[in-house]
């Protein structure tokens, strides 16, 4: 199955160094000239982690045990490396994250320290410009209703 770029997507991709394959979760559409995405990736905690958002088995099948989010990893990454890690069996294509996390991933990136400025200012325009992906906002309340005017003294209701 061929990885099709797209915020929410996932991969097993085995990238850099480290020989052990990670899951990277897309977190923006392609944009740009050239195309980029913006990714993460998801590690095992550790003593320095970052643990604003904890995933579970339960977010994503992938996860055999609780993880986090690699902030000082995520970067912005050309949409043609894709093709060439895929062909080089470094890249698994996962199934897509839920909208909901999505969001939330995308919401704690702006918090996060280890997530340089230019970064967060790109990820913060992808979002303001694709609302789809975005958790729906909650209905407006309905506006308390007001007691009816009681009428002066002296006066009746009924004329």
């Amino acid at each position: 199955m061929a990885f099709v770029c797209r915020a929410g997507a996932t991969a097993e991709i085995q990238y850099s160094t480290s020989n052990t394959p990670h899951l990277y979760i897309l977190l923006t559409n392609p944009y740009g000239k050239p195309r980029n995405v913006i990714w993460i990736n998801v590690t095992t905690p550790d003593r320095f982690s970052d643990t604003r958002i904890i995933l579970t088995p339960e977010d994503h099948p992938y996860l055999n045990h609780d993880s986090v989010l690699s902030y000082r990893n995520c970067a912005e990454v050309p949409i043609t490396k894709f093709p060439i890690l895929e062909s080089e069996g470094k890249l698994i294509v996962q199934p897509d994250i839920s909208p909901s996390l999505l969001n939330k991933i995308q919401f704690s990136i702006s918090g996060s320290g280890k997530v340089g400025m230019g970064l967060k200012l790109k990820l913060d325009r992808f979002a303001a410009k694709e609302p789809a992906v975005l958790i729906p906002p909650t209905p407006l309340q309905q506006p308390p209703k007001l007691p009816a005017p009681t009428p002066p003294p002296g006066e009746s209701e009924i004329s």
